[in-house]
């Protein structure tokens, strides 16, 4: 029997609120956001304001890993009744509730976030505020085609990055809640949203370039010539600016990254 790939994104539902919860967001004064605390996985473009936290988390933001009881609702909760009717829309028991914003220019590196997928019980969903063709966000190398108003589950345990080539911030509400029977009867009649068609996608841009070289015996020696890892990169970016593509260091590292893991993982039971 085939084994069937798990769905790591999901689309389950278009919001009703979300409208009033963008100009509540976009209200928000730049005094109200905190840099994301994960500082190494961004490049200082990724902020948030917490609606819902643990006094045990080390900074509000911070969605923190403690039980269901010890998350309160904040005051920026009961200040913003868009925000608070779009919460209400998952009748699921919430732990940490944010509002996420990457600026424009604002680079979220490929990481991991442990233990919150379905098979852990935990999911973290996101509903979009607001967002542009030219916000790019990938999980396991594949665009998450994401608009507003849409309600989406991202296993964010799987390898996602982001990167906003837009001239306005992404908005994102973002919740943390545990899985019950009415989530996944949601999950199991989701889709995987409406594709993007995006020459200009930074991913797609790679994958072109990766197929052009198979057909390039000048390109092919230049590469293999290179000697270390650091070679080979600064090899593959010259190669492909000078071919006309459009990517950059986090689409070849993103790609070298998943194959070695699909090469490691196939001896996996």
């Amino acid at each position: 029997m085939l084994k069937r790939e798990p769905l790591h994104s999901i689309r389950f539902a278009q919001s009703k609120a979300w409208s009033l919860a963008l100009d509540e967001a976009l209200a928000l004064a730049d005094a109200d956001w905190t840099s994301h605390f994960n500082q190494g996985k961004h490049n200082g473009g990724w902020q948030g304001v917490a609606l819902r936290a643990s006094a045990l988390s080390s900074v509000p933001i911070a969605p923190g890993e403690h039980a269901q009881e010890f998350y309160k609702d904040q005051a920026w909760l009961s200040a913003c009744p868009g925000l608070k009717a779009l919460v209400s829309e998952i009748p699921c028991a919430l732990k940490s509730v944010r509002v996420l914003r990457l600026l424009p220019g604002g680079e979220i590196h490929e990481h991991r976030d442990a233990g919150v997928s379905l098979k852990h019980g935990e999911v973290r969903l996101h509903c979009v505020l607001q967002t542009h063709e030219q916000v790019y966000l990938y999980l396991k190398g594949r665009r998450v085609p994401m608009r507003q108003g849409e309600w989406w589950y991202l296993d964010v345990s799987q390898p996602h990055r982001v990167v906003n080539r837009s001239a306005q911030p992404r908005l994102h509400l973002v919740l943390d809640c545990q899985v019950n029977d009415w989530l996944q009867a949601q999950l199991h009649d989701g889709d995987a949203g409406q594709p993007w068609i995006d020459p200009l996608d930074p991913q797609e841009q790679f994958q072109h370039f990766s197929e052009r070289v198979f057909q390039d015996e000048g390109i092919q020696a230049s590469l293999m010539a290179q000697t270390d890892r650091q070679g080979f990169c600064a090899a593959v970016l010259e190669a492909g600016h000078a071919a006309g593509y459009r990517f950059g260091i986090a689409e070849l590292q993103s790609t070298m990254n998943l194959n070695h893991r699909a090469w490691t993982e196939q001896w996996i039971l």
